[in-house]
């Protein structure tokens, strides 16, 4: 009978142990992707407005996914309920209704 008491080790396996050093790697080398010290030092030296223009330029691609998603969003419940309104499935209210049909029940 094979034992249940086996270590996190042996139960993740190669894959697991090459995500954990591919993990550790990433970590590792991520300290001299913060940046280069004469980016910051010219972008200081060039003034205020053009590191605003980076600062707002971020904060918008960042804002624009969510107004996609909420735009689709608010566009297909307010077609949803025009479509209620209009009395358009009405008779799909139940989804199962085709099925009873069919059966006789």
């Amino acid at each position: 009978m094979q034992s249940c008491d086996r270590g996190l080790w042996s139960r993740m396996g190669i894959a697991g142990l090459r995500g954990v050093v591919a993990l550790a790697l990433t970590v590792a080398a991520s300290a001299p992707a913060w940046g280069c010290p004469g980016c910051k030092e010219s972008l200081a030296a060039q003034g205020g407005d053009l590191a605003a223009g980076y600062n707002y330029s971020i904060l918008f691609m960042m804002g624009m996914p969510f107004l996609l998603l909420g735009a689709g969003s608010l566009a297909m419940v307010l077609s949803v309920r025009r479509a209620r309104a209009a009395g358009f499935g009405a008779a799909h209210d139940d989804p199962f209704s085709a099925a009873r049909e069919s059966v006789g029940a």
